[in-house]
């Protein structure tokens, strides 16, 4: 999976440079898709068994056609589709590495392609790393530790250790967000939803419940539309929050308690750490979304510098792939 992932970072940079090539044909007169594109493309829509059956055929066809152009390029228009061969070489090979590991993964079978790829790649791609924004996010979780810390302590009040807790983890989770204040301002009436379901169940429905099945039933009665709500892109983050929120705010004891003061409390401090965490984070993490494209597009332009002066030497592939993790993020 590993070198399937690495394979397949490629494609996207192969395909762009193809499709710029061949609209630099058509503005020199020239057809914009060549006999050999036309080829690449159908093979591309081939099944995979049918596509590996016809692979060599066409690498050797596209060796063919590069050495005769090596040999006999005369003008601007020739060099274009040299070039335009080779990328589509390019696609080629690395298209049919994904269909053989396809196949392999699917099938239980193993090629030599596989060993050799997997001692090449042995991680993930590397994505993009922004230092400087980490660094915002460990002073807003400083920022918010503090605050709370500070409160539960001076206040002297016991449940204050529950306001530190959700403070830091919002913090925490919702680090990855250029700015994370609309999110915060979701969680909280759907934690309010949470606090309004755990109340009715630590104190109307809990007490009724005298065994392991009936307890089972009646969580799955919330539990389970939390689990349909995560298992979709969209509503995600309502399934997320409304059954995290209910668990943490539960207790779950080997007994039912019913203190209500301690219930209550626990909940309030909750609350609290909402809003402190939206306070660090709405003024130590927040930056806008063309902030966070600017620090993307620089961070690209300082890598393209450095190797055009020679200064950086990197892996191709992993330079491929922390680019399109830039370009992703801009998008």
């Amino acid at each position: 999976m590993q070198a399937l992932q690495h394979r397949m970072v490629k494609v996207l940079p192969l395909l762009a440079e193809i499709d710029d090539l061949l609209s630099a044909r058509s503005l020199n007169g020239t057809e914009r898709r060549s006999p050999l594109a036309r080829r690449v493309g159908a093979w591309l829509e081939l099944p995979d068994a049918e596509g590996l059956a016809g692979a060599d055929a066409l690498l050797a066809d596209l060796d063919a056609e590069i050495d005769r152009l090596e040999t006999g390029a005369a003008g601007w228009d020739d060099l274009l589709q040299l070039r335009l061969a080779r990328r589509l070489r390019n696609l080629v090979e690395v298209w049919l590495d994904c269909r053989v590991l396809r196949s392999d993964i699917a099938t239980g079978e193993t090629h030599q392609l596989r060993h050799v790829l997997s001692a090449s790649y042995r991680g993930t791609p590397s994505g993009h790393t922004d230092f400087g924004m980490a660094l915002r996010c460990a002073l807003a979780l400083v920022a918010v530790i503090l605050l709370t810390c500070t409160f539960w302590i001076y206040s002297g009040w016991s449940y204050g250790v529950g306001a530190v807790q959700i403070s830091s983890i919002l913090c925490t989770v919702l680090a990855m967000m250029d700015n994370p204040t609309p999110a915060l301002k979701k969680i909280f009436p759907l934690m309010l939803l949470a606090f309004g379901l755990a109340l009715l169940y630590q104190f109307a429905i809990l007490p009724m419940i005298d065994g392991f099945l009936p307890l089972a039933a009646a969580l799955g009665l919330l539990l389970l539309p939390c689990g349909v709500l995560l298992s979709t892109p969209g509503t995600w983050f309502t399934g997320f929050q409304i059954g995290v929120n209910f668990i943490y705010m539960m207790t779950f004891s080997n007994q039912v308690h019913m203190n209500f003061s301690p219930f209550v409390g626990a909940g309030i401090a909750s609350f609290i750490g909402v809003a402190a965490a939206g306070i660090a984070m709405a003024t130590v993490r927040a930056v806008s979304a063309e902030q966070s494209a600017g620090r993307l597009l620089h961070a690209g332009w300082d890598v393209v510098i450095d190797v055009a002066r020679g200064v950086r030497r990197a892996d191709p592939d992993l330079m491929t792939a922390r680019m399109l993790d830039r370009s992703s993020r801009v998008t």
